[in-house]
């Protein structure tokens, strides 16, 4: 019987499956053998034969046994050799995990030298981090001082705004009477003047001159007495102008008109409430006049393609109160200063008080009212178009619609001879009309127009149209007023005012447009 029996490294055996059974099988068959050999009779035989079988059958279990161990060692060396290669990927990975760690320490002990020198920074810092957050304290300290004096400055600053517009309407009004005040001397002047060629006169002339002074001066009582006689039958104060008017030897145009005449059958009127219209055909000008004021220049050509309306007169504090009880016109009352309201024309309003009272208007009737375009109260203040061969021949217009002179008693400005001069409004309907119908388009209150304020007519619309530009503060008011010399109370005049301003000079009249 021979066993192969290999020894290997690591206590690792290996044994032949086929040699053990080979061998078991011999060593059965040689017992079989031997035994029947010796005698199968014998029943020591038989019983060495049975001994025999019953080893060959545990030699035959062992040798099963033996091949399954066999199988196992056959898979634990599998398993052993899986094993030995996860053993060297792990002893790779340790490796590779070894030096990770190495310079992650390397890596760790720059960090803790980093932190140490951070923390000897902050530590040297610390002081200064202090002293910062002291002065920070302090300047917020001092912020709010700043903060609470700015406060009062702008508080300040618009009182002071507010006492500067004061003193600008103060400083203008003293203007205008610095102005009024020159023209005055120059008059006195001039009457001066006269009186001492008069007086050289009546020397040169001597008893001759002094026989016809009598005389005028009997004629001048005998015009006194007629008008005293005039003066007690008359109503109103209307006679006392004339009379004035008679005894400085002048035709007086106002005449009976200083008394609000009554309304016209023929006007435009869309409510009871609501201002008398005048409607304006169409027609083209010569806008602006040649003088030295850039406001007025350059005279240019204005063609109103479409008809429209404008107020008779100016709008009455009347009208005004209507709108005011109506619940328009915000709710505001202006003053009349004394003078009285009803037919006087309504002043102390702004530009947009007027916006509001013609919106209040065409809400009521459905029309669209509006302020009329600076070219629109122009055109209407000189009484509509002029033929075209005066404006082909480039005939100008005149200054005012019945000439280039005020005159006297004619309209209310300081220095154009109306009892109202400088002091206050006149009724609305005073004065003679001009050609279209319109009073007061000279003098009496300053009217606000639709056009945003420009320094010049460079640029200006052609068509009739309003100048107007987004947050325009300054708009233009025409036709000067009580208060102003008559050089504001031309056609072409043209100033400037805040348009939220209420002044007690300022007033305004209506336009619609027609369809």
């Amino acid at each position: 019987m021979a066993i192969d029996v290999q020894h290997g490294g690591a206590g690792e055996a290996r044994i032949s499956k086929t040699a053990i059974l080979t061998a078991l099988a011999v060593v059965g068959w040689m017992l079989a053998a031997y035994f029947l050999w010796s005698g199968l009779s014998d029943r020591a035989a038989v019983e060495r034969l049975q001994a025999a079988e019953t080893e060959n059958r545990r030699l035959t279990q062992e040798a099963n046994a033996r091949q399954q161990t066999a199988a196992s060692f056959a898979e634990s060396e599998q398993q052993a050799a899986a094993a030995k290669t996860s053993f060297d990927r792990l002893t790779a990975d340790r490796t590779e995990v070894a030096q990770q760690l190495y310079e992650t320490r390397a890596d760790l002990q720059l960090a803790r030298e980093t932190l140490a020198r951070v923390t000897a920074e902050i530590d040297e810092r610390q002081p200064r981090l202090a002293q910062l957050q002291a002065d920070s304290v302090q300047v917020e300290h001092e912020l709010a001082a700043a903060r609470t004096g700015l406060e009062s400055l702008r508080a300040e600053a618009g009182k002071r705004s507010q006492e500067l517009a004061e003193a600008e309407q103060h400083r203008d009004a003293a203007r205008q009477d610095e102005a009024a005040a020159r023209r005055n001397v120059a008059a006195l002047a001039r009457d001066l003047e006269e009186r001492r060629a008069e007086f050289a006169w009546f020397e040169a002339h001597g008893q001759e001159a002094r026989d016809s002074y009598a005389e005028a001066q009997r004629q001048l009582e005998g015009v006194q007495q007629k008008l005293g006689e005039a003066e007690r039958a008359s109503q109103g104060g209307a006679s006392a102008v004339a009379a004035a008017a008679a005894s400085e030897g002048t035709s007086m145009p106002v005449a009976a008109a200083m008394t609000p005449p009554p309304r016209d059958e023929g006007a435009i009127r869309d409510c009871e409430a609501c201002p008398e219209l005048v409607a304006v055909a169409a027609g083209g000008f010569e806008m602006g006049a040649r003088n030295l004021s850039p406001a007025e220049r350059p005279v240019h050509h204005v063609d109103l393609a479409r008809p429209f309306a404008i107020g008779r007169y100016e709008v009455s504090f009347a009208e005004w109160d209507a709108c005011v009880a109506d619940g328009g016109c915000n709710g505001f009352r202006p003053d009349d200063h004394g003078w009285g309201r009803g037919d006087r024309p309504v002043v102390g309003v702004s530009w947009d008080d007027a916006i509001a009272f013609a919106g209040w208007l065409s809400k009521k009737t459905g029309q669209h009212y509006r302020l009329p375009t600076e070219a629109e109260w122009e055109y209407a203040a000189h009484g509509g178009s002029r033929p075209l061969k005066n404006v082909a021949a480039g005939a100008a217009a005149t200054a005012y619609w019945w000439g280039d002179a005020p005159g006297r008693g004619r309209a209310n400005c300081a220095g154009c001879g109306s009892p109202f001069d400088g002091k206050q409004t006149a009724p609305v309907g005073s004065f003679e009309p001009n050609p279209l119908g319109l009073y007061n388009m000279h003098g009496n209150a300053a009217e606000w127009v639709a056009d945003c304020w420009s320094a010049s007519y460079a640029g200006a619309p052609t068509d009739g149209g309003a100048v107007d530009r987004p947050q325009c503060g300054e708009r233009v008011l025409r036709g000067g007023a009580f208060n102003q010399d008559p050089s504001y109370a031309t056609a072409a005049s043209r100033f400037k005012y805040d348009a939220t301003v209420r002044y007690y000079a300022h007033g305004f009249r209506v336009a619609r447009d027609m369809r």
